[in-house]
């Protein structure tokens, strides 16, 4: 259980991260990495290039 709070955490600051990098909504993406966990990272990485 802890384990997946902490891979969501994780995921929710890659993505608000990244999306900022990109010109994307952080908060946006942040939640998207906290709902979704790892699987919105490629998502990301896929639609803002």
């Amino acid at each position: 259980m802890i384990s997946l709070i902490i891979l969501s955490i994780a995921s929710a600051v890659f993505c608000h991260w990244q999306a900022g990098r990109r010109g994307a909504d952080r908060v946006y993406w942040g939640l998207m990495g906290v709902f979704f966990g790892p699987l919105a990272i490629p998502v990301l990485l896929i639609r803002h290039r």
